[in-house]
């Protein structure tokens, strides 16, 4: 026998019982780990079509985006349409002075003819 009750056969209880619970531990994970695995590939695959899905969005947003007019082209468009519809009112004004003018001539013309 050993001095002070301490002999090679003896294991102290706290520190078998921390080992089985350790060997518990990983025969569980062990145990579970495929399906684990599975379940964790199945979630990543359906967060990377997601993933995918949204940058699709985006990516079409960003070329809708590139197909629209700038604020400074659609400033410029305006201001060309506005010039075009004031052109446009002056050419309507004219045509209306001119064919007054045609029919006072094609008067006179006949005033002259009369004669």
């Amino acid at each position: 026998e050993m001095k002070n009750g301490n002999s090679n056969s003896s294991v102290d209880p706290k520190k078998l019982e921390t080992l089985k619970q350790k060997e518990n531990e990983m025969r569980e994970f062990i145990d579970n780990f495929e399906r684990l695995r599975a379940e964790t590939t199945e979630e990543k695959s359906k967060i990377e079509e997601k993933i995918n899905e949204l940058l699709s969005i985006i990516t079409g947003g960003i070329e809708t985006e590139k197909n629209m007019p700038m604020i400074q082209q659609m400033k410029e468009i305006k201001e060309e349409n506005n010039l075009k519809n004031e052109s446009m009112r002056n050419n309507e004004v004219t045509m209306k002075r001119l064919l007054a003018e045609r029919e006072k001539r094609s008067s006179e013309l006949k005033n002259i003819k009369k004669l």
